[in-house]
């Protein structure tokens, strides 16, 4: 009797399922991440996390985080609270580097995606992520380009590179050519308008025949991130305090970047015809 009551035990042990062992956990570790942890069910396999303010944000919108030891044989459920602007679409990930689109559904005040994903970790996030890393890897791919020089435009507040890239052709004067200035990302939160930036900027660097006619006939500078800080720790950046990037152009303006970019574009206006500025944004979220 002694030995049916020791082996009943381990008996349970192998017919319980793995998932009431499984524990969920959030990671929120690395660079661009953001969520707080609300609570965690393991036996639904549910999670509820909120997005944080971040330095002077005024919205909880940004989230980026990662998600393992859930049950990947049952959907999971992933519940956004407090947001005031969900994404029509999120987007989920293994890697972090290939993406892909999830819908979700307002419940209460919360958004909830639900999927069965199939690998651990997964990363789920506002939109596709795109980082100051990203930002400067792009620009050592491009050292060895004639077209393009690369630069550090300021730091921000934070110590951060905010970079520059500038693309012309060395081969015609400068003195016979226009000036075109695009910058980007003044809200931390519109990752999607940095693609748009990164597109335009391989786009320049590259043989296409317009793009050496746009070389030929213009000098074009581009900052691809002006909110470097915000974009580091994940924050909306939109109406933020003391003052929104993209209403920081009175002066004086508050944010190292902004100042730099006017007096960079008062110089440069000075030897060409400044002919057209786009400031790249994207609908948040």
């Amino acid at each position: 009797m002694k030995r049916l009551l020791l082996i009943l035990p381990l008996l349970a042990l192998l017919i319980i399922p793995y998932s009431a062992f499984s524990q969920i956990v959030i990671d929120t570790s690395f660079v661009g991440a953001n969520a707080k942890l609300i609570s965690v069910n393991n036996a639904t396999n549910t999670v509820k996390v909120e997005p944080q303010r971040r330095y002077g944000d005024i919205y909880k919108v940004t989230f980026y985080f990662g998600i393992s030891g859930f049950n990947q044989t049952i959907p999971l459920q992933i519940q956004v609270q407090n947001n005031p602007h969900p994404p029509v679409l999120a987007a989920y990930s293994y890697d972090k580097i290939n993406w892909t689109r999830i819908g979700g559904s307002s419940i209460s005040n919360y958004e909830e995606y639900t999927d069965t994903f199939t690998q651990s970790p997964v990363y789920f996030s506002t939109g596709y992520p795109y980082l100051h890393n990203d930002v400067v890897n792009l620009a050592s791919s491009l050292t060895a380009n004639p077209y393009v020089t690369t630069s550090d435009l300021t730091t921000s507040e934070n110590g951060k590179a905010v970079k520059m890239f500038r693309f012309t052709d060395s081969c015609v004067a400068d003195s016979t050519k226009d000036l075109i200035w695009v910058i980007g990302r003044n809200h931390a939160m519109e990752s999607h308008s940095s693609y748009v930036m990164d597109g335009l900027i391989e786009f320049l660097a590259s043989s296409d025949i317009k793009a050496e006619g746009l070389r030929k006939k213009a000098i074009i500078y581009v900052v691809p991130m002006m909110d470097v800080d915000m974009v580091e720790v994940g924050g909306t950046g939109k109406d933020q305090t003391p003052v929104d990037f993209n209403r920081d152009w009175d002066s004086p303006s508050h944010w190292n970047a902004v100042n730099a970019v006017k007096n960079e574009i008062v110089q440069t206006a000075m030897l060409n015809p400044l002919k057209i500025f786009i400031d790249s944004h994207n609908p948040w979220p």
